[in-house]
């Protein structure tokens, strides 16, 4: 539907639930750049368009995955409320004090709290470090799953537990851990 000349909304259908969503993104993106899309007074979606708006969508469509899991890591961070009542510690909030607080708000954080942390150096890396062969592993969402845990003296009982969904190599995929560009000269 065309809401004004500058936004336009999709409409995602799932026909299959086993098909997963990259598949269905790019089986409406093909749908919705096809004249056969117009609908509303809506023409085709420009091509170009579509190349900016893909990986957008894309990232989209995870968050919202992602924040529909029970195991989503959501951080309060409730700065304004914290901020506003040390300033009303100090009496009534003045227009000096209430203008602190435009900059200041409070939020969810959605993810681990320590994307920037980096991991210990694991037995791949140690193997590189060496002179061994290299394996890079890219960004990736590992599903969560349930795993026997060794536990007690000797860890020779068990018991099953959840491993939590995680993203392997968050950093990289944030771009947190890059090194600032060498100077040529």
């Amino acid at each position: 539907m065309c809401l004004d000349d500058a936004s336009q909304d999709f409409l995602l259908l799932i026909q299959d639930e086993d098909e997963d969503l990259g598949a269905v993104l790019e089986r409406h993106i093909a749908f919705f750049t096809t004249p056969g899309a117009s609908y509303h007074g809506a023409g085709p979606v420009d091509p170009g368009e579509v190349a900016m708006i893909r990986p957008v969508v894309g990232h989209l469509a995870k968050m919202l995955l992602y924040l529909n899991l029970a195991e989503a890591e959501r951080t309060p961070l409730l700065e304004r409320r914290d901020l506003e009542r040390r300033l009303r510690q100090f009496g009534k909030l003045t227009a000096q004090r209430r203008e602190r607080l435009t900059g200041v708000y409070d939020r969810i954080l959605i993810g681990p709290p320590a994307m920037g942390a980096t991991p210990a150096a694991t037995g791949a890396d140690a193997a590189t470090n060496a002179g061994g062969p290299t394996r890079t592993v890219r960004p990736h969402w590992r599903r969560g799953h349930f795993r026997r845990i060794p536990f007690g003296e000797g860890l020779r009982e068990t018991r099953i537990g959840w491993i939590r969904p995680t993203l392997v190599k968050a950093a990289e995929a944030f771009g947190l851990n890059q090194s600032p560009p060498e100077d040529p000269g």
